[in-house]
């Protein structure tokens, strides 16, 4: 039996789209599957400890890393938080500090208390979040790390540059620092080979499983009452995404008028997903183009109605002009749901021969792409039982054993990849 800590400290329900679905499916595929060894999940946020609570089991015990006022020597020493905004000001201005604070010690009472993971004889630490906060870089165990997409390495222009030097700050030493990195697709793995130099033997590929909730339903009074519940209109097409740069929002809304115009039909798009740094730029481009009418906003949608909305849509488009994975991809897959998607990154990975794939970067390639799947239902069944199949290749129980197995190898140490991908490796 291995005790496995994982770190899901910070992340926010519903702020984190593609990666809380991870997250979520990880603990669900955990306490499905892995009775053996013992799993310290370390989170803060109450709606995500009120949902996993279903899966919380002799095996899974959520812990709380809230720091007791007691223990926080800005409590103790309330001069502190003064001193270092001085520090930072005269770092600017002067280019050196004013006072002599200890950082480190700071850092360390700060987070020294709940994430003392010996505490919890914890044997292997998973980080599922593409870094590893920089005062936990030098803790004494071995560590996993999930990487799932190096965007800003090859579109920094998607990033403002506070955000772009947070992550040339962060992402690097995470990578380097971790035991065995875990990542999302092939595409992902190449990128971090190509730009990290990170030694392909150190990466495992996963592919994300999906929630069981993902398939198709009949039950009616379901479909109806969602229907109503968001005021859905009898034929839809579905865009999950938050208003990022990269998910491409802008060129769609050109598509789509471009679409009107050139094919005389005017489809309602519904677009779920909360408002990120892009978002008035799709707002506006919406007016520009006077398509108001013809798009709906559901901003934030729980995850229990998200598999019915997707099943109540005609086709889903995926405009995206970067990808780890992309988790509404599969999703769509799985519940029968036809798609219109870009040719980038891990994308045509992921989806096959299942798809209609336009170029993200070409309005009237996109319109006449969504009009061919839009207008022909035949393709539309073809498509949609095609994704079905290809759905069972990204089996979570699949990814799953992967993952526990790299956890025991990481818990053993080394980086030998023999056996890691048998199931039976981890029964060893």
């Amino acid at each position: 039996m291995k005790r496995i800590g994982i770190y899901a400290h910070g992340l926010k329900s519903g702020q984190a789209g593609g990666i809380e679905s991870y997250f979520r499916n990880l603990v669900e595929g955990i306490a499905e599957y892995d009775r053996r060894n013992r799993y310290y999940i370390f989170l803060d946020d109450e709606e995500l400890k009120k949902s996993l609570q279903p899966f919380v089991n002799s095996s899974i015990k959520l812990i709380d890393p809230a720091i007791p006022r007691s223990d926080l020597l800005f409590w103790r020493e309330p001069n502190i938080p003064c001193r270092m905004a001085v520090n930072r000001l005269c770092r600017r201005i002067l280019g050196t500090n004013v006072f002599n604070i200890e950082t480190s010690r700071i850092y360390q009472n700060m987070f020294g208390y709940r994430f003392s993971f010996h505490k919890y004889g914890i044997d292997v630490v998973h980080f599922p979040f593409t870094t590893i906060p920089p005062v936990l870089l030098n803790i004494d165990l071995p560590i996993v790390l999930s990487i799932h997409d190096i965007q800003h390495e090859y579109h920094p222009e998607f990033f403002d540059a506070a955000e772009l030097k947070l992550r040339k700050q962060r992402y690097l030493p995470s990578a380097e620092r971790a035991d065995l990195i875990l990542t999302v697709s092939e595409t992902s793995k190449r990128t971090l080979v190509e730009k990290f130099k990170i030694e392909r033997s150190k990466i495992f590929v996963t592919y994300n499983g999906c929630s069981k909730n993902f398939k198709k339903i009949e039950d009616k009074t379901i479909l109806s009452s969602v229907k109503a519940k968001y005021n859905l209109p009898p034929e839809f097409i579905l865009y999950p995404a938050a208003t990022w740069r990269h998910k491409n929002h802008v060129t769609l809304i050109e598509a789509l008028a471009i679409l009107r115009s050139r094919h005389s039909v005017n489809p309602q798009l519904v677009l779920t997903g909360i408002s990120k740094d892009y978002h008035q730029e799709v707002v506006a481009s919406i007016e520009k183009h006077g398509m108001k009418a013809a798009v709906q906003f559901l901003n934030f949608v729980p995850f229990s109605d998200l598999p019915v909305i997707y099943n109540l849509a005609t086709m889903m488009v995926f405009p995206s002009l970067f990808e780890g994975f992309g988790m509404p991809l599969m999703e769509a897959m799985r519940v029968g749901l036809p798609i219109a998607c870009s040719d980038r990154t891990s994308i045509p990975e992921i989806v096959g021969d299942t798809g209609i794939y336009f170029d993200p970067e070409n309005a009237v390639d996109m319109a006449d792409k969504i009009y061919r799947l839009w207008s022909d239902k035949e393709l539309q069944k073809n498509c949609a039982e095609r994704g079905v199949r290809r759905s069972e290749l990204f089996d979570w129980k699949r990814g799953l054993e992967t993952t526990l197995a790299v956890y025991k190898h990481c818990a053993f140490g080394g980086l030998a990849a023999a056996g890691v991908d048998s199931p039976d490796f981890f029964d060893n």
